[in-house]
């Protein structure tokens, strides 16, 4: 089975109010704090994205982790400027952090298009194969018994030319059929 899929858009969900309500974002933070609220939050989630351990079913593309790392890093660079009060570098970072944001997006979108491609060209029918296995195990088995009957009115004396009529009445199937697995069969 495979694991639930990974968005940018669930991922960072909510990374607008740091996922708080907004009575509380709204009310009892500074703009600074909310600031930092955010930078947290996003750090928290690119952490736990940069420390999943890589899996191909996971559906979360090996470059998201190196991203992630990125975005990690971009966070904590803005963070130790904010607190140094060079809010330009801040700002400069801030812009990355974005960019390290859709980056990410379109990595998980590529590695969902992919699956996409691939779901497409997955045939259709698993039980398609399995009837297909089941003819050619009965086209077998009525081949021997033409066989059977073929070398039974070959011991009772009936000619070549009669025999396959014969086997189609015995068995039921056109004479076109029972020749084709006479033929199968190396009798003619």
């Amino acid at each position: 089975m495979r694991t639930p899929r990974v968005t940018i858009n669930n991922l960072f969900a909510g990374y607008a109010r740091a996922g708080m309500d907004p009575q509380h974002w709204y009310e009892n933070l500074t703009d600074e704090q909310r600031l930092g609220a955010q930078l947290d939050f996003i750090e928290a989630r690119a952490c736990l994205l940069e420390r999943l351990p890589y899996d191909e079913g996971a559906g979360i593309p090996g470059n998201v982790q190196n991203e992630a790392k990125r975005l990690n890093r971009l966070v904590q660079q803005t963070m130790a400027a904010m607190s140094q009060g060079q809010m330009i570098q801040a700002g400069g970072f801030m812009l990355d952090i974005g960019v390290a944001m859709q980056k990410i997006s379109t990595h998980l979108t590529a590695a969902k298009a992919l699956d996409v491609t691939e779901e497409l060209q997955r045939p259709r029918s698993a039980g398609g194969k399995q009837t297909a296995i089941r003819k050619q195990e009965a086209a077998a088995e009525n081949i021997k018994t033409a066989a059977r009957h073929w070398h039974k009115l070959a011991a009772d004396g009936r000619p070549e030319r009669v025999r396959a009529g014969v086997i189609a009445q015995i068995m039921g199937y056109p004479v076109g059929t029972v020749r084709g697995w006479i033929k199968k069969a190396g009798l003619r």
